[in-house]
């Protein structure tokens, strides 16, 4: 049984910036560079990160794409799940309970394209180089944001029978 849950909203209860300046440290030393000090490193975590369009526009835009799956806006696999279990709430006559998860989803909705809008078209930091230097390595991305979008289009068979499943168990009474 769990004792707490611990959520760390964005640095809010957690400073990750050393955790992820060590990171960064760790690939730098793998690639043959020199380690970089962590106050050149936290501006660009995340409240820090500004500017990612004009900076790396490859990466800012599947950085988008991926924070817009995650979301569950159409195409992609999540968005018809949402709809799958609200028809499913309606249906079943729980009316408040679905407009408190709305307004719920809502508000993340509108947090998560707020941060995303200040991540992707803020100024990017003065030092900050321009360029994907190695264009290969935003590769690995393009068949995740494939397959989401094609689950968006047709959930396989089994997927389709767990939201069914959840749907009767949503609408018992």
């Amino acid at each position: 049984m769990f004792e707490a849950v611990l959520f760390d909203l964005d640095g809010t209860l957690a400073d990750t910036a050393p955790d992820l300046g060590e990171s960064a440290n760790l690939l730098l030393a793998e690639e043959g560079h020199a380690a970089k000090p962590l106050a050149m490193l936290r501006p660009y975590t995340s409240q820090g990160v500004r500017g990612l369009l004009k900076a790396m526009p490859w990466t800012g835009s599947l950085f988008a794409i991926g924070l817009l799956a995650l979301i569950g806006l159409p195409p992609f696999g999540l968005f018809i799940s949402e709809f799958a279990l609200f028809r499913a709430g309606f249906a079943g006559h729980h009316p408040w309970l679905m407009g408190a998860a709305l307004v719920l989803l809502t508000v993340g909705f509108v947090a998560f394209i707020n941060h995303l809008n200040r991540m992707l078209y803020g100024s990017p930091p003065e030092n900050m180089t321009n360029g994907i230097h190695n264009g290969w390595r935003i590769v690995p991305l393009l068949p995740g944001i494939a397959i989401l979008a094609l689950l968006g289009i047709a959930l396989p068979a089994p997927l389709t029978t767990l939201l069914d499943q959840i749907i009767a168990i949503v609408t018992r009474t």
